[in-house]
């Protein structure tokens, strides 16, 4: 009986807070989500690991934002990994390299950011298609096609050094539901990233317009 009471109070005490956090997150979402919205394009750059060798995705955002903390839109993104595999022809060998192409819809909320610093949280849910490529006589030839769904969740630390100048650092985990397991284990993986962010406007306005 003390065992129940005393789980009883925990759970309590977690569906509180946990109610508590919820609605102190719709509030602020709707908050922002009452300003005007700003088109906006970014290049959302990251690295990941294919087959324990590291590999880059390209990406580029584009879509409104919302009191510069929610950010939601389309991101378009390619991945090209040094990862090959080695097929012969003709008593050729042909090296192909591993590659996904995928278009996601994303929502970026930047939940926390006093004076210099921000933490944000990426999300993004996709569709895509990976392959190998190879190129001969000119030509781009793709094979191994195979198309499936990929979801990624991060967490991304800003800091600004300056008004015109940032560094920043996040990592997260992406998951790959395709329909070949080479896929799935290959994309999925953890994905990482660290950069420098400038602000051109910033700078602008400061030096011209103060």
């Amino acid at each position: 009986m003390r065992f129940l009471k005393k789980s009883t109070l925990v759970f309590l005490v977690i569906f509180t807070f946990s109610s508590h956090i919820k609605a102190q997150f719709i509030d602020s979402l709707k908050m922002h989500l009452s300003h005007q919205p700003t088109f906006f394009i970014k290049l959302n750059n990251r690295n990941t690991f294919i087959k324990n060798q590291t590999a880059r995705v390209n990406g580029l955002n584009i879509g409104f934002s919302y009191n510069n903390r929610f950010r939601t839109g389309i991101a378009l993104n390619h991945l090209t990994s040094s990862y090959t595999q080695k097929n012969t022809c003709n008593d050729h060998t042909i090296i192909s390299h591993f590659a996904i192409s995928y278009i996601s819809y994303f929502v970026d909320y930047t939940y926390y950011q006093k004076k210099r610093l921000s933490i944000a949280i990426p999300l993004q849910f996709g569709l895509g298609m990976s392959y190998y490529h190879y190129s001969s006589n000119n030509h781009l030839w793709l094979y191994s096609k195979h198309y499936g769904i990929t979801y990624e969740a991060s967490t991304i630390v800003n800091y600004e050094l300056f008004y015109w100048i940032s560094v920043n650092g996040g990592l997260g985990y992406r998951l790959a539901l395709f329909d070949n397991n080479e896929t799935n284990l290959h994309f999925t993986s953890i994905i990482y990233s660290f950069g420098i962010n400038l602000y051109p406007g910033r700078l602008y306005k400061h030096l011209f317009k103060s």
